[in-house]
Formats: structure tokens, sequence, C-alpha cells
């Protein structure tokens, strides 16, 4: 273990950007969860950090226009390919400034120069340099991507599965996934009021609905919700022996403190 506050924490596409409105970053919420990720860090709640971002309406958008999320089909995808990729790394590079404003050294990493697919499943990684940037006191930044794929040529890979490989990998002691709802709830929350929010899931009880809470899915490249529940599956060990996962909203400042701290109230636990 690389230490007992060594956290992943993953800044969900909902969080910072406006799903409904293509290309749209929330400044205002990048900016207070940078600093509230700062206030952790200075008061030794997370000793080590590595953060992963969603794509959001970055990414989502041309991926979906383009079919990218079903793999290579044409060629002529290849050039919608280039420009995803560049739209989303303008958002990298917000991200990755809104944390230097905050005095967080982080160092922005590409997944697919450093992480190869097969069948849409992890296949090969290459962490060593984000472990020496780590041991230089740096925060690794990295985010959802298109990596190449041998069955499919190429596959989207989502920021959930990345954050899930890294602490998996890192054998972090936290995995955060921030989004724009307060945890995981038994509705959709945004068209259901009454929607209530689940305090402590089962990973055992990914099949008996929750995992079909979100009818957003189909709009979503990365399947919402229920891909986030989906990436947890691998973890599920780990989570046994003490991975303690948490599902909360950063809309809001000081949830994540309060999380950190083991205040109660907020958010929702993933269990065994």
């Amino acid at each position: 273990m690389m230490g007992a506050n060594f956290t992943v924490i993953k800044l969900g596409g909902a969080l910072l950007t406006d799903k409904n409105r293509p290309y749209t970053l929330r400044q205002a919420i990048l900016d207070q969860a940078a600093q509230e990720v700062r206030t952790c860090l200075d008061s030794g709640l997370v000793e080590r950090l590595i953060l992963v971002h969603g794509v959001g309406s970055y990414g989502h958008p041309p991926v979906v226009e383009h079919r990218l999320h079903k793999g290579l089909q044409s060629p002529d995808q290849l050039i919608h390919l280039t420009n995803t990729q560049n739209i989303v790394l303008q958002m990298r590079l917000a991200i990755a400034e809104a944390f230097h404003r905050a005095g967080i050294p982080v160092s922005t990493m590409m997944p697919s120069s450093c992480m190869a697919a097969s069948g849409f499943a992890l296949k090969t990684s290459y962490y060593d340099a984000a472990a020496g940037f780590l041991d230089l006191g740096m925060v690794p930044l990295l985010g959802g991507d298109v990596l190449a794929d041998d069955q499919l040529g190429f596959c989207v890979y989502s920021g959930d599965k990345i954050a899930v490989d890294l602490a998996l990998h890192f054998n972090a002691s936290r995995l955060i996934f921030a989004t724009k709802v307060d945890g995981i709830f038994d509705r959709d929350p945004d068209k259901y009021p009454d929607a209530r929010r689940i305090e402590r899931l089962s990973l055992g009880n990914l099949d008996s609905g929750y995992a079909q809470l979100d009818e957003k899915q189909k709009l979503d490249a990365s399947g919402a919700m229920a891909g986030k529940l989906a990436a947890l599956r691998p973890a599920h060990e780990a989570i046994a022996r003490g991975l303690r996962v948490h599902v909360l909203t950063m809309m809001s400042e000081g949830n994540l403190l309060a999380t950190l701290s083991e205040q109660q109230g907020t958010g929702t636990l993933i269990v065994p």
C-alpha cells in the first residue's frame, strides 16, 4: 500500500459540465472542487492523490454522433476521433489550469498513451510514469479516453473504469466518485422528487435493479450511473478488504471534506 490516505477521486462529467449543453464547462464548480481538494490535502486527509475526470458534454456528443463507442466501423470515423480527442483536450487543460490555480501540482496524462484494450476491457497498462510523479509529490490527472483495442480497433474507455483500474493497481485506501447528485438513488432524482438516496449499496445487489436505475444511459456513452456501478464490479474483493468507495456530490462545498472526515449524512457508501 502506498499510504493509508491514498485516494483516487473521479470528478464526473455531470459534475464538471452541463450535459444538456454541449461543450459547456461548469467553471465555478470546477474551481470550487479544486479548492476543496486543496483543503483536504492541506489537512492531511489526503496524502497521495490521483485525479480522474469524466468528459461530460465535451466527449459524449461527438462520440455518440459518430458512433465511436461502437468501435471502428469505418475509416471515416478516424477524423472524427481526432476531433473528439482535440475537444476533450480543451477540457483536460481547463481542469489542469483550475488545479494549478489552487496550488496543486497536477501531471496531465493521456490514458491512450499508457493503456490498451481488448474487446472493451483493459488489456495492458503502464503506470510507472504515474508512480514516478506520485513519488515526486505530484497528482496524476487522467480522464476518459479512446484506447487502441486489438479486437475493435478502438474503444471508448470511461473515467469510471480508469478510476477503478488505478485504485486497484495502486492499492488505494479510498475511491471517491464525485458527481452531480448526492449518491445513488432508487430512481432518477432529476425526474422524481421523492427519489430515495441509498446510504449503503452492496455490490451483491447490482443485479436486483439498482444497475438499471438510470434511464439516461442510452444517451450517455459511458452508461451514466449504471456504468459507474458496472465499473465497480472488479473492485469487489478490494472493497471486501477495506477499500472505501463513496459516491457523492461536489456541487456543494464541504461534502468531500465531510466524507473524508468520516462524517455521516452525505452520498452513498459502496459495500461488498
